[in-house]
């Protein structure tokens, strides 16, 4: 259980900093699919 915590610290910090990115550069949100494309790969 101890290992769950700390990757779903590590997804949730890349999935708010691939966000953040995405409305800086694109001045757009960042949509779902592309999220979820980004953390599959």
């Amino acid at each position: 259980i101890a290992g769950l915590t700390a990757d779903a610290r590590l997804l949730c910090n890349f999935m708010r900093q691939e966000c953040l990115d995405s409305r800086f550069v694109f001045d757009r949100p960042l949509p779902v699919s592309r999220l979820v494309s980004l953390i599959g790969s």
